[in-house]
């Protein structure tokens, strides 16, 4: 079990530490979503190529479910960074990680696991532990927000996150690195309008050496294994690793950009960091049915 989280943990780890090569890269967020998924992308495509696989010989029904995840996967990144652009990083991050504890209620009805009560309240204090996190934060007092827009996109990118999750535990008879390229071309599909409004692509140029590494490592790779851990890791395991990315950023950030870290936010990081002890042990002591229900499922 273990193995199969790990898969979730590295990807969490990765996905948190984008905040660092972000802040080198002169371009919006939309541009900046877009590229990094561009360039998954042709990456991914390159791999098939090398490997002379083809991605979509999968049945129709993988192969319609993979690309409406990917439309989802792009819709739910954009209106997580508006949310972040309308409202405060705090109401943004809170609103958008609600979507692990939509799956983990969700889960008995979509995907027919069992959740003991004791796994739900192990659960439930990583999102406790999120809030001591993030409302600990300062935000500029000067900022002028939009908090009611901000709300509605974060609580939408909060149900696409949930969407995406609980379309990858239901996708079976696919290949995870076809999964991935399919879901990723999806994504770009719906982000390509971008390209009719920005142009400057001497900036996009300046910024290249980053972006290829946002779209290998931090979106390629770390996609393939999110996406191959998601099929492996019970559904309220993986809620509670989801907020591994969360707690990673803020010392990512402190680490190399410098942004002090309270003591709130270290209590917050223990909380999260002992739910996550508490459930995957509760899981272990159970003989892991929620492996086995998740691989009927799959």
């Amino acid at each position: 079990m273990w193995k199969s989280c790990l898969k979730l943990i590295i990807p969490m780890l990765i996905f948190g530490s984008i905040g660092i090569f972000v802040r080198g890269i002169s371009l919006s967020t939309v541009e900046l979503v877009f590229y990094r998924v561009f360039i998954a992308s042709i990456f991914f495509s390159l791999l098939m190529l090398l490997k002379k696989k083809n991605p979509f010989r999968c049945g129709k029904r993988a192969l319609c479910l993979a690309a409406v995840s990917g439309v989802i996967m792009g819709i739910n990144w954009l209106l997580f960074f508006q949310a972040l652009r309308c409202t405060t990083v705090a109401i943004g991050t809170m609103t958008y990680y609600l979507a692990p504890v939509l799956v983990l209620f969700a889960a008995p009805f979509v995907l027919g696991e069992h959740l003991s009560k004791k796994q739900v309240v192990t659960a439930l204090l990583a999102p406790a532990g999120l809030a001591l996190i993030v409302f600990s934060s300062g935000e500029a007092p000067l900022t002028v927000y939009h908090h009611g827009l901000g709300l509605l996109c974060g609580a939408g990118s909060a149900l696409f996150y949930a969407m995406l999750i609980l379309c990858n535990k239901k996708l079976d008879n696919i290949d995870n690195m076809d999964r991935t390229l399919i879901q990723l071309l999806a994504a770009a599909l719906v982000l390509s309008p971008v390209l009719l409004k920005h142009h400057n692509f001497s900036v996009v140029k300046a910024n290249l050496p980053l972006l290829l590494i946002l779209g290998i490592v931090h979106t390629g790779i770390a996609c393939y294994l999110y996406f191959s851990g998601l099929k492996e890791t019970p559904t309220h395991l993986t809620a509670v690793l989801s907020y591994m990315d969360p707690v990673s950023a803020i010392f990512f950030a402190a680490a190399f950009l410098g942004e002090p870290i309270s003591p709130v936010q270290l209590a917050g990081t223990a909380v999260v960091l002992a739910s996550a002890y508490l459930s995957g042990k509760s899981q272990t002591g159970a003989g892991s049915p929620g492996c086995g229900k998740v691989d009927e499922v799959n």
